[in-house]
């Protein structure tokens, strides 16, 4: 009887758990945003428009503004800044959170860049949901602060994620902001994963596909690029990437029936960035400089997004090479288009 009383009790206490992040999620008003077209994008030709081999021709580096200018006054460009920018000619530049004061400010930001480097550059954020979300922590920014989506990916309604990935591309253009380095599309295998809660959640590689898929969407159809992430994923490891190179044990036919599939769902993003991790049945190099990886993503899966390297400031590559130059030349030479650099 007493075990009878526990197992209610589990249950009872699991359910409204549940019960509480359903009904804890912001609520959408799908009548407003199923009648509002003003900023529907022909996705075919705004894609159309944008002759991705001439950017990226001589252009490999997407970069941070935060080790170009004064940490105390990093919310605006003197010419200084801007000369050493041109001197880069970087594909994209990356915001972060010193990088954003208010709306009208970050909107200026972005204008100068765009009138001093180039309109087709790309501007970047990570704006993911729950704790990486660069720009909607300050409130000031006018853009929603979606919770993280493990939550949302609790309650199984892709309407719903393709709603926030719409509501978030509206938002961040009118910032002037046409690229977000989202979704994550990792699985979680293992407990205690530096994941945290910014996956999807649950270990449904199909499931977690149609949710990435949904976001995605939600974003490219209202002009925001989407960086599909991270390559080949993260969720079999415990090792934090931002600290140390990760691990992953897993054989190339395991990896494509559970951690690649996602990624083939989410192949409508136009950038897709590769994590750094160390997967020995796979190759010898590091995922973010691996050619193998490269013919897996291209050849394998038929995976024709812009291939994007995690975050070269991080430990992996940071612990594992002297020379930084060396890094880049080594991933560019893999076959990966674009290093990350913020």
């Amino acid at each position: 009887m007493d075990f009878l009383k526990a197992l209610f009790f589990l249950f009872f206490s699991f359910f409204c758990l549940n019960l509480f992040a359903i009904e804890s999620l912001p609520e959408i008003d799908y009548e407003y945003f199923n009648k509002d077209k003003s900023d529907l994008v022909d996705l075919i030709k705004f894609l159309g428009e944008l002759d991705f081999q001439t950017i990226l021709k001589d252009r490999n580096l997407f970069i941070g503004i935060r080790n170009l200018t004064n940490f105390n006054n990093v919310q605006g460009l003197n010419s200084n800044d801007i000369n050493r920018i041109k001197k880069i000619n970087p594909i994209g530049i990356i915001l972060f959170r010193e990088n954003l004061k208010d709306a009208e400010q970050t909107i200026g930001l972005i204008s100068a860049i765009k009138s001093h480097i180039g309109h087709d550059i790309f501007i970047a954020i990570d704006e993911e949901g729950g704790i990486v979300s660069r720009a909607s922590e300050n409130k000031k920014m006018g853009v929603y602060n979606f919770p993280a989506m493990e939550r949302v990916g609790g309650v199984k309604d892709l309407h719903l994620i393709y709603k926030i990935g719409e509501v978030l591309a509206k938002q961040l253009r009118r910032l002037g902001i046409n690229l977000n380095m989202a979704p994550v599309a990792d699985i979680k295998f293992v407990p205690h994963t530096p994941l945290l809660n910014r996956t999807f959640g649950g270990y449904s590689a199909y499931n977690i596909g149609l949710m990435v898929e949904a976001f995605i969407d939600g974003m490219q159809n209202y002009g925001v690029f989407s960086a599909i992430k991270h390559f080949p994923g993260l969720g079999g490891t415990t090792t934090d990437t931002h600290k140390y190179l990760a691990f992953l044990p897993y054989s190339k036919s395991f990896l494509m029936l559970n951690n690649f599939v996602p990624f083939v769902f989410g192949k409508a993003a136009r950038f897709i960035m590769i994590g750094h991790v160390n997967v020995p049945k796979i190759s010898k190099d590091i995922t973010s400089m691996s050619r193998s990886i490269v013919n897996i993503i291209r050849d394998n899966l038929n995976i024709t997004s812009i291939m994007m390297t995690d975050s070269y400031d991080m430990g992996a590559i940071t612990r594992s090479f002297s020379n930084i130059e060396n890094a880049i030349k080594k991933s560019l030479s893999s076959g990966i288009n674009i290093v990350l650099i913020p």
